[in-house]
């Protein structure tokens, strides 16, 4: 844009150069015709508005362009100044220019607009130049006026996509920045704070993931317009990331913080719809005030955004309020992402096996896998109710998902050869399930260590269920049909109701441990239990009683008949060496 732009005015000082040359043989050849329309078939040749004046501002000399342009013969122009051309106020304005090249011996530049009326708005660049006799004093003016309507309306277009989202057309971050800092000083003079809403839409990579960014964009541009609708009458709404937004309320403080919080959320809530879809979304908000939390945009979006975190990790739907205890959370979770992703080069994760015991046969038949994380450094153990939703949050959990499933086949590998050897569950992630290729990686890595499908169980939190989505589906039969057993995790906890369950290629239900735990003693657990048990064997699936840890515990699931047990009352997570010990000599638990 800068090169064009300086072409464009070296393009035009070589033309006034020339005017200034014709107004100099015009001086020196008034007594010859023959050479003065020669002069002006040169100056006609021109394609922009061109005229030389004297001091008085008549004009010597005009182009066809110029007389087209005023719809006047040549010779009906010279001799004449502005006020025969122009308004009175436009000609003494012109004027008063050129009074300025003579007086100043200086050149004038700039950009006008020109109001039709029909309504339209054109643009003319306008350059004035002095004239200087051959005595050294100036002895009036030359200039031209080029038409730029075109670059004006190209740097507006230039100017709203560099600041403007192209998708929802809201402002961007570059003019929420702008905004914010034309409005801070007067805020601040005033006393009076600004709210700013950091948005954050709640589960919206699953659909883009699912169903497709055409969906996805939809859903974006509904929620851009309803937010605009909202915050033009308080303030902006700017889309600053994927389904990230940022609304700035000024003269509103953290006691408009729920009122507003809700208004957005009502807002939200009405469906969607996109063809034969219906979506009803909800948004994690965090809220952050000026000055209180911050006196710059970015420090007060960055605190919103801390915020936001927080209300997206207690349950979503939600708004929370910025705070120092946040931002000390906040480190603290990005201190511990940063270890993750160093963990993995210092090879600090390992995996303990959890017996599966079959209540019949009092022997082990599975285990399942879990993640440890020890610093190899000061020998802290992270717990897994730490790090998890950190992963889970920065999408390092695909990377730590594929890893554990790799280092299982690795160890079903070495044990290939024992005995026995009995399969081996893997925790999978709400993402990892949504992955495109998933069923590809995991058969790709099945051929790599020559393992067996039916070695090898996937277990989904039964929050997966609730998303009944074709890809999901569809990766669950193809993982199935390479022999691959899949179990949903912590049952109970969710929604889940049989219909759910009968859309998913399952075969065995874990009840969570938070219905075993005194199941003896509180006849509600018994109950809720008993449904459970009911529900699985009408689907004909294979039932796991999770935290079994006393006698009388396992007497009743004994008489629910519950096939299998996990927990404290057998083994606790074992060492690698403890788990082939285990299977090396098909230790029988006593009943």
């Amino acid at each position: 844009m800068q090169i064009s732009v300086t072409i464009i005015i070296v393009f035009l000082i070589i033309l006034l150069a020339l005017i200034i040359g014709v107004y100099a043989l015009l001086r020196r050849l008034k007594s010859s015709m023959f050479d003065r329309s020669h002069l002006q078939a040169l100056v006609d040749s021109i394609p922009d508005l061109t005229w030389v004046k004297d001091e008085q501002s008549r004009f010597l000399m005009v182009n066809r362009q110029f007389s087209k342009e005023f719809n006047l013969p040549i010779d009906k122009i010279i001799g004449k100044d502005d006020s025969f051309l122009s308004p009175d106020a436009d000609a003494s304005d012109y004027k008063a220019d050129d009074r300025w090249v003579i007086e100043n011996n200086a050149i004038i530049k700039r950009e006008e607009p020109n109001t039709h009326e029909n309504g339209l708005t054109t643009w003319a660049e306008i350059i004035k130049v002095p004239v200087v006799g051959a005595d050294g004093h100036v002895k009036g003016t030359a200039g031209m006026a080029r038409d730029i309507t075109a670059r004006k309306k190209a740097e507006e277009k230039i100017y709203y996509l560099a600041h403007h989202d192209v998708l929802t057309h809201l402002p961007n971050r570059l003019l929420l920045e702008s905004w914010v800092k034309e409005k801070l000083p007067t805020l601040h003079a005033l006393q009076q704070n600004m709210l700013f809403i950091f948005i954050d839409l709640d589960n919206f990579k699953v659909i883009n993931d699912t169903l497709g960014h055409a969906v996805g964009d939809h859903i974006l541009i509904e929620l851009a317009n309803r937010l605009e609708l909202f915050a033009s009458q308080h303030g902006m709404v700017s889309r600053i990331g994927g389904d990230e937004f940022v609304i700035c309320l000024p003269d509103h403080g953290v006691n408009q913080i729920s009122n507003i919080g809700k208004q957005i959320k009502r807002l939200i809530a009405d469906p969607i719809l996109y063809k034969e879809l219906v979506f009803e979304l909800t948004m994690s908000l965090g809220a952050s005030t000026f000055p209180d939390d911050g006196e710059d945009c970015w420090t007060l979006v960055k605190n919103a955004d801390i915020a936001m975190y927080h209300a997206k990790k207690s349950g979503k739907n939600s708004i929370a309020t910025y705070s120092s205890e946040l931002a000390k959370k906040s480190i603290s979770r990005m201190t511990m992402e940063k270890r993750m992703r160093e963990a993995f080069d210092n090879k600090e994760f390992s995996l303990v096996y959890q017996p599966k015991v079959d209540i019949q046969a009092e022997k082990i038949v599975g285990f399942e896998a879990l993640l440890r994380w020890q610093d190899s450094v000061t020998g802290e153990f992270y717990s897994p109710v730490d790090f998890i939703p950190i992963a889970e949050g920065s999408g390092l959990i695909l990377k730590l998902g594929f890893w554990v499933i790799e280092q299982v086949l690795q160890q079903l590998q070495e044990w290939r050869n024992l005995p026995f050897v009995v399969p081996i569950a893997v925790n999978m992630s709400a993402q990892q399930i949504h992955q495109k290729a998933l069923a590809k990686q995991i058969i790709t890595l099945l051929k790599k260590y020559h393992i067996p499908g039916h070695w090898l169980e996937l277990e989904l939190t039964e929050s997966v269920t609730m998303d009944n989505s074709e890809r999901v589906i569809k990766n669950l039969n193809e993982i199935r049909e390479q022999g691959i057993k899949i179990s949903i995790d912590d049952f109970g906890t969710g929604y889940s109701n049989l219909a759910y369950l009968s859309k998913f290629p399952l075969d065995t239900l874990k009840i969570d441990k938070s219905f075993i735990q005194d199941i003896d003693t509180q006849a509600d657990k018994k109950k809720i239990t008993t449904a459970i048990v009911d529900m699985a064997k009408s689907l004909k699936l294979t039932l796991i009683a999770e935290g079994v840890e006393t006698e009388s515990e396992l007497m009743i699931v004994k008489m629910l008949k519950v096939e299998q047990v996990q927990g404290y009352l057998f083994d606790k997570p074992l060492l690698t060496i403890d788990a082939k010990q285990r299977i090396t000599t098909e230790h029988r638990y006593p009943f």
